[in-house]
């Protein structure tokens, strides 16, 4: 099994900070947000990771490269844990980078990874979600991979009233297995028109299968539009290939401001470090 993150994006909702700083380098606490991706990757048994980047985006290569006279820099005690940490994370990885030229779509970001991943089985991971589990995700993922042998998506229950800004699969339930056959996938629709509630959040794990798929989507592609790993896995669906895994634990939204803000408080409140004062500090906002 190997792992994939796609960092190339614009990170537009973001702007003009995105201008100079990618949002996968945004720090939660001390730790920018694509270490917990590269974390979570580790825990879950997948050493062999490659980051899909862009220009402008070099100083995500520059984060994960040794620097030991700069580590050596200081002698503060929780800077030099924080160091050691993100070593050890290096350590027992083999991350290698490769960029998108061109902002064609996700399912062309997916295909820049192919030699990489060869035949494997592979995880896609997007910084835009980070998620809080006792088992890490992508460890769930891959159990329910090795039950089913299928492509599996991650999926997360939302307000009805949110579904017009996801894509929401629609799915069949095995009852006596509890399997959630994904039987097609629409994107940002309506309230009244939605599958279901459940929405396709950012993790995959693919079979090596979908570059044939994004191989031939291509050949018919306009070029007028992005070619989306949505479209990839329609295909999929339509050939009974894909599950559904409802996601154990918590999804962070840190594609936009304020889920990035609520994320950095959760993992502020977290730190033991800092826990204390700044929950005084919230408190004291608050009752201003």
């Amino acid at each position: 099994m190997k792992g994939v993150i796609l960092a190339a994006g614009y990170g537009t909702r973001f702007l003009p900070v995105t201008k100079t700083l990618p949002k996968e380098m945004f720090p939660l606490v001390t730790r920018p947000v694509i270490e917990f991706i590269v974390e979570e990757f580790i825990e879950s048994g997948i050493n062999d990771i490659l980051i899909v980047t862009s220009r402008r985006k070099k100083v995500i290569e520059d984060y994960f490269d040794q620097n030991i006279k700069f580590d050596n820099f200081t002698k503060e005690k929780k800077i030099i844990e924080s160091i050691n940490k993100r070593n050890s994370l290096l350590n027992k990885a083999n991350i290698v980078f490769t960029r998108q030229k061109s902002m064609k779509g996700t399912a062309q970001a997916i295909y820049l990874s192919r030699s990489f991943v060869a035949d494997d089985s592979f995880i896609v991971a997007y910084p835009d979600d980070l998620f809080i589990c006792d088992q890490p995700l992508s460890k769930q993922l891959i159990n329910a991979y090795e039950k089913s042998n299928k492509n599996v998506l991650s999926l997360v229950e939302i307000p009805k009233e949110e579904v017009s800004r996801y894509g929401i699969v629609e799915f069949e339930k095995n009852n006596k297995t509890g399997v959630l056959k994904v039987t097609g996938m629409v994107e940002k629709p309506k309230v009244e028109n939605a599958p279901s509630n459940l929405m396709s959040a950012g993790r995959y794990l693919f079979k090596s299968e979908i570059f044939d798929v994004i191989k031939t989507l291509s050949k018919k592609w306009n070029y007028k539009e992005e070619l989306t790993q949505t479209s990839a896995i329609r295909v999929l669906t339509d050939e009974n290939k894909v599950i559904g895994h409802i996601v154990d634990g918590k999804r962070l939204d840190i594609g936009q401001p304020l889920g990035y803000i609520k994320a950095f408080t959760q993992f502020a409140l977290n730190n033991s470090s800092y826990k204390e004062e700044y929950l005084k500090y919230l408190q004291e906002l608050v009752h201003r």
